[in-house]
């Protein structure tokens, strides 16, 4: 092991003994997935480690523990555990066993800035009036910024997926985003609209 993995294996370790929810268990039998001292080289906190991801990721689990530690409920509290995290449709998705309306809104902000945050290098791009935008990769649907999604057309064409004569933004649609982030829920016979804050401001 190198320097990097033991200040990994500290870290875990730390935040093992502050946030026993992070290690990495089975969802089917709940049992750990990893045993003896395995389980602080991989625990949920690195899931994201290496993406554009990682940042927002850690921000979310830094900010869900600080919820689950308010949580007055211990047997909850001893159950809790992410269930799963996976890229889906461009946006970064998560699973919990249950949570309060606080931890749902966090979870809803994590996948609404995800959209917005290129999924390679991390960056969250803004036009000239300060609006989120961000260029959507077709077919596989990944969020990159600018330069990242130049790169992935370079890295296609390499690969001869591209026709020829084909340009970069061919392969991806630009998004802006006008407003705040809304999440609409249908309730009482009609669609109702929530405003999601972003996830660095909860």
């Amino acid at each position: 092991m190198d320097s990097k993995d033991d200040e990994i294996i500290e870290e875990n370790k730390k935040l093992l003994e502050k946030w026993p929810w992070l290690e990495k268990r089975s969802i089917f039998t709940d049992k750990p997935i990893y045993e003896g001292d395995k389980k602080y080289c991989r625990t949920d906190w690195n899931d994201w480690d290496g993406s554009g991801w990682e940042s927002i990721w850690k921000l979310f689990l830094t900010k869900l523990g600080k919820l689950w530690e308010k949580l007055p409920d211990d047997n909850f509290k001893k159950t809790f555990k992410v269930w799963d995290s996976k890229e889906k449709f461009g946006t970064l998705r998560v699973s919990l066993p249950g949570f309060t309306e606080e931890m749902e809104v966090l979870n809803w902000s994590l996948q609404k800035t995800s959209k917005y945050t290129c999924m390679s290098c991390g960056k969250q791009p803004r036009n000239s009036r300060g609006k989120r935008i961000i260029w959507l990769s077709k077919g596989w649907i990944a969020p990159y910024c600018k330069e990242c999604a130049k790169k992935e057309f370079r890295s296609l064409k390499r690969d001869g997926y591209t026709e020829k004569g084909e340009k970069w933004q061919d392969n991806f649609n630009r998004e802006e985003l006008k407003g705040p982030f809304e999440v609409k829920s249908y309730s009482n016979g009609k669609y109702e609209v929530e405003i999601i804050p972003e996830l660095e401001e909860i």
